[in-house]
């Protein structure tokens, strides 16, 4: 999509005339991690994205920031009180864009799901994470867990088979309100650390002489314009497209078989369920399946459904569901959940994450992207210099990343400062209080706005909504309503448009705005917004055209039926 304007608000001196410390390939969970990561230790780093920040396999989960429950059926300790630990810390640093969710499951007669293995579970989960709330606003607490009723299981899990339960057990994990902005957050917070983000930006080439890094090849995609940064560390973290770059293969485990695992969740239109709910797939004769759970939870007044695993061989840019794939999932939805009997037109979006396969796994399963996969010159990245990285889910990125940053400093001889990232807010998250913040933004916002639209802009843009409720006092044209949306005000448009890097109506509508989480946005919503973007960009009829046929036909809707 070729646009002759924008990128105003980037400084192209400074990514070309520097030499980086780092380089981060891929500005997804991780790579935005990563870069928040290394710029507030004292480095200095680029985030170069082909696409737009967490516009990939990071936007497409269940969006469940898990407090690592399942681990301790394996009594895998360490790691559930280190996913426990990074919860917390999501709910500390972005607490706006992180918010405790209720989840339940059913308990059965089998032995690892009947009450007295749940309940011990719980318990232990309860007692090591007593220090799961220190540090959080009075808002973002996490209760302890217990077993729950039949009937209080029922209340909660409308229309999933519950036969064969003998009550449920309940707890709560934490949730992303918005991924493509928690993910966005990352990389403005590196980019006010003084790191050069760049969306839109693909690394073409990583540079070698004499088996070291020196650079990597770039082509901007919105000018089409060739440049070249100099650096002797990148890190490649763009999941599926690991190794794509010329002068970068991919080795060790993600050594290029051509395959891949495709992670899928469903919306359907389906009643909100109001907490996540854990369920067990069930066979032709309505059997709970052993180890095979599936989660419901709420999704912007629809639900999200999911993971199922394909393999694929697939490139990463062509992916999709196919009928089959769709006819299993709706089959499998049936199976346990009778009463939504969900059909093709039932399904509103379809979200696919990939990732490659890893070498030492043989099938496509939860266990195939359960773990890291850390890659450097040391075992078997073959370049000095270059690091592979993959986070097997969210709630690990920034863990991931401090402690691979850790090796980068030790291994490429880079002095670094003591990392701060656990309890550092990010873009948008630096307020005293979510409680306080809502009642100056209601000051500000007066009777000019809805609860509702105060409520939206505080929730998803957090300290920056003053900065938009100001704005639109001065200038009271932006209080007006997109059409087609009128939960979003002209405001937020402008603020995105100035403030955080939008090169494509896609980027704005689906990734600044949140809107067409659920289904793809209303035809005078896109039309509208293009307009002003177009005003903006001082974009063509043709360019116009062109960006609101990409939104219309994005992916997540295209393999919708």
């Amino acid at each position: 999509m070729e646009q002759a304007r924008g990128r105003r608000h980037l400084d192209f001196t400074k990514l070309f005339a520097d030499s980086f410390d780092l380089v981060v390939i891929g500005a997804g969970a991780l790579g935005s991690a990563m870069a928040w990561e290394a710029a507030s230790r004292g480095l200095r780093v680029a985030l170069l994205e082909k696409n737009d920040f967490g516009a990939g396999t990071s936007a497409n989960s269940l969006r469940i920031v898990h407090g690592g429950l399942r681990y301790l059926q394996s009594m895998d300790i360490l790691r559930a009180r280190a996913s426990a630990g990074e919860r917390s810390t999501f709910l500390r640093i972005a607490p706006h864009l992180v918010t405790p969710i209720e989840c339940v499951m059913p308990t059965l007669t089998s032995w690892k799901r009947g009450r007295t293995a749940m309940a011990c579970g719980l318990a232990a989960n309860a007692f090591l994470t007593l220090d799961r709330n220190w540090g959080l606003d009075r808002q973002r607490r996490l209760p302890a867990g217990g077993l729950i009723s039949r009937r209080e299981l029922a209340e909660r899990a409308a229309g999933i088979d519950l036969s064969g339960a003998t009550g449920g057990a309940r707890w709560f994990d934490a949730v992303m309100l918005d991924p493509e902005r928690l993910c966005l957050s990352f990389a403005l917070s590196a980019r006010n650390a003084g790191a050069a983000v760049f969306n839109h930006m693909e690394a073409t080439e990583v540079l070698q002489h004499k088996g070291r890094v020196r650079g990597v090849l770039t082509r901007d995609n919105i000018t089409r314009q060739i440049h070249e940064i100099r650096t002797k560390v990148v890190a490649d973290c763009r999941g599926p497209w690991i190794g794509k770059a010329s002068g970068s293969p991919p080795t060790g485990q993600f050594a290029d078989t051509g395959a891949y695992i495709k992670a899928v969740n469903l919306v359907l239109e389906t009643p909100d369920l109001g907490c996540a709910v854990g369920f067990p797939a069930r066979s032709k004769r309505g059997e709970p399946i052993t180890g095979r759970l599936f989660f419901a939870t709420p999704f912007h007044g629809a639900t999200a459904v999911g993971t199922w695993y394909f393999e694929t061989r697939e490139a990463p840019d062509e992916t999709s569901l196919s009928d089959d794939e769709l006819e299993i999932i709706l089959r499998d939805v049936t199976r346990a959940c009778p009463a939504w009997s969900p059909k093709r037109s039932s399904v509103t979006a379809v979200h696919i994450g990939l990732q490659p396969m890893d070498t030492n796994v043989r099938s496509a399963s939860p266990a195939a992207i359960d773990r890291p996969i850390i890659v450097g010159a040391s075992n078997g990245s073959g370049m000095n210099g270059l690091w592979q990285l993959q986070t097997e889910k969210w709630t690990t990125a920034r863990r991931l990343a401090e402690h691979v940053l850790n090796r980068i400093s030790t291994i490429e001889e880079i002095r670094i400062r003591p990392s701060a990232t656990r309890k550092r807010r990010l873009y948008g998250g630096e307020f005293e209080s979510l409680e306080v913040l809502a009642a100056d933004a209601n000051r500000s916002a007066g009777s000019t706005l809805s609860s509702e639209q105060v409520s939206r802009v505080v929730n998803r843009y957090g300290q920056q909504a003053l900065d938009i409720l100001a704005r639109m006092r001065a200038e009271p044209s932006l209080a007006k309503s997109l059409p087609g949306s009128p939960q979003v005000i002209a405001a937020e448009l402008t603020h995105a448009l100035e403030h955080e890097m939008p090169e494509t109506l896609e980027d704005l509508m689906l990734r600044r705005l949140g809107l067409g989480a659920t289904t793809c946005p209303p035809g005078p919503a896109i039309d509208s917004a293009a307009a002003i973007m177009g005003e903006h960009f001082d974009w063509t009829t043709g360019q116009i055209q062109e960006n609101k046929a990409a939104v219309r036909h994005h992916r997540r809707y295209r393999d919708a039926v």
